[in-house]
Order: C-alpha cells, then sequence, then structure tokens
C-alpha cells in the first residue's frame, strides 16, 4: 500500500523519474522476494507455491516497468527461487514441480506485464493525439471566432461584435444605473482609404 502511494505520488511529477523508476524497482522486488519467502517457508509445512505465483502477478500488474527491465527482475526472481526452495524441500519430485510451476508463473507474469506495458503505451498515445486534436480545435475555433467578428481587409470589429458589445454594454447600464455616452466618427472620403 505504502509503495503504491509512493508510485501514485510520484508519478504525477514529471521531474522525479529516477526516484519513480527507484521506487518502482523496489516495489517490484520487495514483492517478488516476500512471495519467494514465504514459499521457501512454507515448503517446511506444504507443497504450495501459490504465494510466488500471486507474488508474480501482483508485481506484474501494479508495476509497468519497461519488458527489458521486468525481464531481466523475473529471470533474476526466478533464480532466487530455484535456490531458496532447494533449502527447504527435500523431496526432490515435489522440488522439481516446484521449480516447473515457477518457471510457469515467471512466464505468465512477464506475459501480463507485457500486455499492460503495452496497454499504457497505446493509452499514453492516445492521450497524446486527443491533446494534440484539442489544441487544434482550439485554433480553428479561435480562427472562426475571429473571422465571425472582425473585418478581414482592415482587422477591425465588425457589425456583430459591436452589436454584442452593445447588447453588453446596455445590460451592464441598465443594471449600475450609470449614465452612458456613444460617439459616432464619420470620415470624409472614406474610400480613398479603403481603396488605399
Amino acid at each position: 500500500i505504502c509503495l503504491n502511494l509512493l508510485i501514485r505520488l510520484y508519478g504525477k511529477r514529471e521531474t522525479n523519474n529516477r526516484i519513480f523508476g527507484i521506487i518502482q524497482w523496489i516495489g517490484l522486488s520487495a514483492i517478488i522476494l516476500v512471495g519467494i519467502a514465504i514459499v521457501t517457508i512454507d515448503q517446511l509445512v506444504t507443497t504450495n507455491i501459490t504465494p510466488f505465483i500471486l507474488a508474480c502477478i501482483i508485481a506484474s500488474m501494479f508495476f509497468l516497468l519497461n519488458p527489458l527491465q521486468n525481464f531481466f527482475l523475473y529471470l533474476a526472481g526466478y533464480f532466487i527461487y530455484f535456490w531458496a526452495i532447494g533449502l527447504t524441500q527435500t523431496n526432490t519430485a515435489v522440488l522439481v514441480s516446484n521449480r516447473i510451476n515457477g518457471i510457469i508463473s515467471v512466464v505468465l507474469a512477464f506475459t501480463l506485464s507485457i500486455i499492460l506495458w503495452r496497454n499504457a503505451i497505446v493509452n499514453k498515445e492516445q492521450e497524446q493525439q486527443l491533446e494534440k486534436q484539442q489544441r487544434e480545435l482550439e485554433e480553428k475555433n479561435r480562427l472562426l471566432e475571429k473571422q465571425a467578428y472582425y473585418d478581414n481587409l482592415t482587422g477591425l470589429c465588425n457589425r456583430r461584435l459591436f452589436r454584442e458589445m452593445t447588447q453588453k454594454e446596455i445590460q451592464y447600464i441598465k443594471r449600475s444605473k450609470v449614465s452612458a455616452y456613444i460617439m459616432l466618427i464619420d470620415i470624409d472620403l472614406f474610400k480613398n482609404v479603403n481603396d488605399q
């Protein structure tokens, strides 16, 4: 739980990628090592390797590491499991069976981690694509608004924007009960301005 909280805390900060990676490595290693320790001790009583299987699956589900990193981590975890289980299990047939089942659980966990990694990558790419499309849409909306409210030739406000601004001012004047004035200017020989 503590590792999960740390990952969520540091995973949101882009500046702490190194700390985030170290926390993931420690968490994944700790879960696998705890599973190995429980199975090793449990071999004195029963031949069950369920804690190791669960540790591998939990590690693959909660920690998204690069598949190459996962490969080496699971490989190291299996070699430790292979060695540790031999310390307490004396029955050769059970030992071989548990070691083979350990390989299967590591392969399953590694496969699951690859699937989840790929899924996370696809989700990230889709989020980036959506953000890009959102930015493009906002830019197009700004352009449309400019075209709707400003004259292309002069860059001045057009009648539509003038009417909207006037309506807002009239509403403000009515609410605040203040005096208002409007000034109209007529430019002589405006055709010359337009022509130039």
